[in-house]
């Protein structure tokens, strides 16, 4: 799971094998022995890959399907709670970047809630 994980971020990220090695100070030969799961990272390079990638350890690891918000969502989702809520509520999220991965997961399954017409 943890090889098909880093092509599949790095692809998405547009790096090539030798960029992503270059950016964790490691080889590429690393990089596509990891990639193919020939050879496992240890726990300080796994912790770098989460860093690079903006995910957690559990998720490159397959523990977890969830991938955290990107930057992007969050602006997103921002701007929509100003927009339909008023600035006032945003202060409610202004500490979104802290927040953790479960409360990440139960503002996620609000707003589908909400997007369902279920709420």
């Amino acid at each position: 799971m943890l090889g098909k994980r880093l092509k599949q971020l790095r692809n998405s990220a547009g790096l090539t094998q030798k960029e992503l090695a270059n950016k964790m100070n490691i080889s590429s030969s690393a990089v596509s022995m990891y990639e193919a799961d020939r050879r496992d990272p240890d726990t300080e390079t796994l912790v770098k890959f989460s860093k690079v990638f903006n995910v957690t350890t559990d998720y490159l690891l397959g523990e977890t399907s969830n991938k955290p918000l990107t930057q992007e969502h969050l602006t997103t989702i921002n701007d929509a709670v100003n927009t339909h809520l008023g600035e006032d509520i945003s202060i409610m999220f202004k500490d979104i970047n802290n927040w953790d991965e479960e409360k990440i997961k139960k503002l996620k399954t609000f707003i589908e809630l909400i997007d369902e017409g279920k709420i």
